[in-house]
């Protein structure tokens, strides 16, 4: 079905606009690998949305008219769970818009380009305010020399080496996990495994509840990096909400 056809009287076209939103991400995906982390859904529209390839310009136009679509469902008449996937299916779907562009080549300038992949403004911050944090590590950092070495210095301490990555990613998880489960119900079987992997570090949602965590063994990872990481990738961040 074409974006066109779609009428936007009510809340059911958000299942077209959805349908039709997974084939345009497939369809990009071919132009650009890292678009699409995972598929879990029906593999026949997988594979009948890949029979073709679609130019991303194209793309981009399908976006604009499912948005164009959205735009025509009337948010005041829908109840708060279909308000709240309007909302959500309209920034995924700017993004999606977004993307398609750059590869047209269309590039939008930096503020411009964050705001409509990630739906947030670029902070606008004060130089001085960085000049007082400057300050201030200076007269706490040991040692002499400029700044930069000597704070690089202090966090080499807290280095985890290489081969202690895949344990100390082990128990950051465990503990995350713990507290997650404090507040909230965790599916029964779901888990996180982690493997240690060259090159760039990566979380795959498996199905079923499971997710794996390629931790970087080229990456330096010191201790604080480490629980920020856990919690982002494990609990209660990504694989928690797939």
């Amino acid at each position: 079905m074409e974006p066109s056809t779609y009428t936007g009287e009510n809340a059911a076209d958000m299942d077209a606009v959805a349908r039709f939103y997974v084939k345009c991400v497939l369809w990009l995906g071919k132009h650009d690998p890292n678009f699409v982390e995972a598929y879990f859904g029906p593999e026949a529209v997988r594979e009948e949305a890949l029979t073709v390839s679609v130019p991303p310009d194209r793309v981009a136009g399908y976006a604009a008219d499912l948005l164009a679509t959205l735009d025509r469902i009337e948010p005041g008449h829908l109840d708060d769970p279909w308000r709240r996937r309007r909302a959500y299916l309209q920034g995924m779907i700017r993004a999606l818009e977004s993307r398609a562009a750059i590869l047209a080549g269309k590039r939008p300038d930096f503020d411009a380009e964050v705001r409509s992949l990630f739906g947030i403004a670029a902070p606008e911050d004060d130089p001085d305010y960085y000049g007082g944090l400057h300050t201030t590590l200076d007269s706490h950092l040991p040692g002499t020399g400029d700044l930069a070495s000597r704070y690089r210095g202090f966090m080499e301490s807290f280095l985890v080496p290489a081969d202690r990555l895949e344990t100390v990613f082990a128990a950051a998880f465990a503990e995350s996990r713990r507290r997650t489960a404090e507040h909230l119900p965790l599916p029964a079987g779901e888990r996180l495994e982690v493997t240690a992997v060259s090159g760039e570090g990566c979380s795959r949602y498996q199905g079923g509840g499971r997710s794996l965590v390629g931790v970087s063994t080229t990456t330096p990872f010191t201790i604080d990096r480490v629980l920020s990481h856990a919690c982002r990738q494990g609990y209660p961040g990504r694989h928690t909400i797939r």
